[in-house]
């Protein structure tokens, strides 16, 4: 009986460690949490440009943690696994006005393998 219960308790313990939270920076005054599997030892990263206005999950108009929001709530709807989300600094803008015209930012997105394909066809990249 008591070996049953360290058993079970040990159960639990793993259950509720089996999620790691990690903390994103995507603005110095603006933390954004992103929970991240531990079975995600084996994930990979894709990297997307962000544009002026083309990007599917919506404008880039609005606070990075809310465009991180806005990303991670499209990839979820794609049912991609995202272990990790950010948005760096790429370079300069490029010098045009239209809607897929690249803003120097890219989006960085750790995701499983299984789900590699699915966000090359969304013009993610490796």
């Amino acid at each position: 009986m008591k070996f049953s219960s360290i058993i079970i308790l040990l159960l639990i313990i793993t259950t509720f460690n089996s999620c790691v939270k990690e903390t994103v920076v995507a603005n110095a005054e603006e933390p954004v949490t992103v929970i991240i599997e531990e079975e995600a030892v084996d994930a990979v990263w894709v990297f997307y440009d962000e544009t002026g206005c083309a990007d599917v999950w919506g404008m880039n108009n609005v606070s990075e943690q809310e465009k991180l929001i806005n990303i991670e709530n499209y990839l979820n709807d794609l049912n991609v696994n995202v272990f990790e989300l950010e948005i760096a600094e790429d370079g300069p803008p490029e010098d045009c006005f239209a809607c897929s015209c690249k803003t120097g930012f890219v989006i960085k997105c750790k995701i499983n393998p299984e789900d590699l394909n699915q966000l090359i066809a969304e013009d993610f990249y490796q």
